[in-house]
């Protein structure tokens, strides 16, 4: 009967110890933790992407941007056979998000994307925020066009044509924009009677 209060205490101890290190972890608190300093902070609309640093977790478009910006290709591609290699600079840009209006339903396309400019002096210049604004208003404004057309409006996304499309109407203003490159596309049908 003694024994009974040191087990209540050392059993509440556990249970507060055991959800305070839960808790910690659910809301992301990394005061304490070795290398938390150096882990990634998402990126703002319109700012050139960096390599990723040894200690954060990479993400499958992490692995994709520094894919491109390495100038890497698939084990088949061969390099090219002399001269320098030019390497895109990648710019991140915001969410964007689309509807499209169907007959019978709604569409809402949802893409991160990310621009590929011809140097480091370009990339720069679209980490300032009014022009980071101007690209990103672009690049909504050829999705709207394209929502009008078979890239958008089939069953499934033609990402490359809806890339190439983008590509060609930016090109128009923004002479430095190379590629459009998307890290994450879906599609979510609503349908209304």
């Amino acid at each position: 009967m003694k024994l009974f209060p040191i087990f209540a205490i050392l059993a509440v101890g556990c249970f507060a110890t055991i959800g305070f290190v839960a808790g910690t972890l659910v809301a992301g608190d990394d005061s304490g933790v070795p290398g938390a300093s150096d882990r990634a902070v998402p990126a703002m609309p319109g700012t050139a992407i960096e390599a990723p640093s040894q200690h954060k977790p990479e993400v499958p478009a992490d692995v994709i941007l520094r894919a491109a910006e390495a100038g890497k290709g698939t084990a088949t591609e061969k390099p090219p056979a002399s001269g320098p290699v030019a390497t895109p600079h990648l710019v991140k840009m915001a969410n964007v998000t689309l509807p499209v209006r169907k007959r019978q339903s709604v569409s809402f396309v949802v893409a991160d994307l990310a621009v590929a400019v011809t140097d480091a002096e370009r990339a720069a210049h679209y980490e300032i925020p009014q022009n980071a604004a101007r690209l990103q208003t672009a690049i909504e404004d050829a999705m709207a066009r394209a929502a009008q057309t078979p890239a958008l409006r089939g069953v499934s996304i033609d990402s490359s044509g809806l890339s190439g499309s983008i590509r060609s109407d930016l090109q128009k203003t923004f002479s430095d924009v190379e590629d459009v490159l998307f890290l994450t596309l879906y599609k979510h049908d609503v349908g209304y009677n």
